[in-house]
């Protein structure tokens, strides 16, 4: 079964969108999180120890500022910043549930994406070459007991996986 999933993996590959050129800068994340520390305005509840997986790190900064006496002066500090684009890095066996919540529960999320497959974006010589996530999606279905069910398995470049944890819809493009 893993050799059947990863030859289509494989062949699913030579769909991926072309390579991006990226800038060497990085920015400041276009991500913010909320006081429960997942991306706001997401379908998915993407928490923030997913940043590596988003592009997001820490890192020094320098600003030149002028003194009193008007010399300049470098300071150095450390802000979050993201890729320009993003290189997405989401992994085997991540496990995202959504925002939506079945009705009488403050714990159980209504859809589960769950990755069953992944590599990572690369960046090489200023271009990121698109990596893939092949992930399960779920839906709880209730009864007695209730459980998750799976909807489908879909393939797609990292890309296109953010964009689904962030409209909650799955993508046209992403291959079942």
């Amino acid at each position: 079964m893993r050799q059947l999933l990863d030859s289509r993996m494989d062949t699913e590959d030579e769909d991926l969108p072309k390579p991006t050129e990226r800038n060497t800068k990085r920015r400041v994340p276009e991500v913010t999180f909320d006081d429960e520390g997942c991306a706001v305005g997401w379908a998915f509840r993407v928490p923030k120890a997913f940043r590596p997986a988003l592009d997001i790190v820490f890192s020094e900064r320098v600003k030149t500022i002028t003194n009193a006496d008007g010399e300049k002066v470098k300071r150095r500090y450390q802000e979050w910043t993201e890729g320009a684009p993003p290189a997405f890095a989401f992994r085997e066996n991540d496990l995202l549930g959504s925002r939506e919540m079945i009705a009488g529960t403050k714990e159980l999320n209504r859809f589960l994406a769950k990755i069953t497959q992944a590599s990572p974006d690369k960046v090489e010589q200023k271009l990121i070459q698109p990596g893939s996530v092949g992930f399960k999606f779920f839906e709880w279905q209730p009864g007695e007991p209730g459980s998750y069910v799976e909807e489908g398995f879909y393939i797609c470049a990292q890309a296109t996986f953010v964009d689904f944890l962030r409209s909650g819809v799955v993508p046209a493009d992403a291959k079942q």
